[in-house]
Formats: structure tokens, C-alpha cells, sequence
């Protein structure tokens, strides 16, 4: 199920890699060959604008942006405050190992939701 939720979703490479995992385990799964099939076909079809290839892609070219976003409920006590203060400096120092000209900030994004006049 996850499998096909991420690739519906548009997130091929996590899919596929959740696919190989499975078939590692369970390798004649019809759902899984067949799912796993299905991805192959659209990574090959969503591959990278210049490809060369024949729309055989290694796993790590697969795309893997979809259409999810990520939702915090009141309930969740276990993710840390990533909007704090320490939280952005922890994230800003790790960057500087890695992209010392990239820094990590604060957004606001609009929301998503649809307006409630709509229903009115």
C-alpha cells in the first residue's frame, strides 16, 4: 500500500526503493512486480530533460517530488520545534559543513486551505 500511495503521489524514487525492499523479502509478490513495473514506466517517462537513455534510469534518477504535504497535528510531541531559534542555529551550523554559502531561514507560506467564503 505505501508503495502505491508514494507513487501516485509522484514520489517515484521513494516507491521504488520501498518496492525493492518488498521484493527483496516477498520476490514473486504479483502486486509488487506489477507496481514495480508501473514506476519503472513512469520514471522512464518523467526522466531527467536531457537523457540519452533508452528510459532505463538508475533508482537515484527516479523523481522524487510530489504531491504531499506535511501536516503538524497538536498531538505530535515526538518532532522537535523546527521553527526555533536553536533549532534553525543546529540546522545553520550543520550547513556550513556542507554549503557554506546556503543558510536556512523562516517562511511563511500562504495557506493552502480553501477559503471558508467559498462555502457561504
Amino acid at each position: 500500500m505505501l508503495v502505491s500511495c508514494l507513487s501516485t503521489c509522484g514520489n517515484l524514487r521513494s516507491a521504488a526503493e520501498f518496492c525493492h525492499r518488498g521484493l527483496e523479502k516477498h520476490p514473486s509478490d504479483p502486486e509488487l512486480v506489477a507496481i514495480k513495473g508501473q514506476i519503472e514506466a513512469r520514471a522512464a517517462n518523467k526522466g531527467p530533460p536531457n537523457s540519452t537513455t533508452s528510459g532505463i534510469l538508475n533508482m537515484e534518477d527516479y523523481p522524487d517530488r510530489g504531491l504531499v504535504r506535511r501536516e503538524i497535528y497538536p498531538w505530535n510531541t515526538h518532532d522537535p520545534d523546527r521553527y526555533s531559534e536553536g533549532s534553525v542555529k543546529y540546522l545553520n551550523e550543520i550547513m556550513q559543513k556542507v554549503a557554506p554559502k546556503l543558510t536556512v531561514g523562516i517562511t511563511e507560506l500562504d495557506d493552502l486551505a480553501v477559503p471558508k467564503s467559498m462555502y457561504a
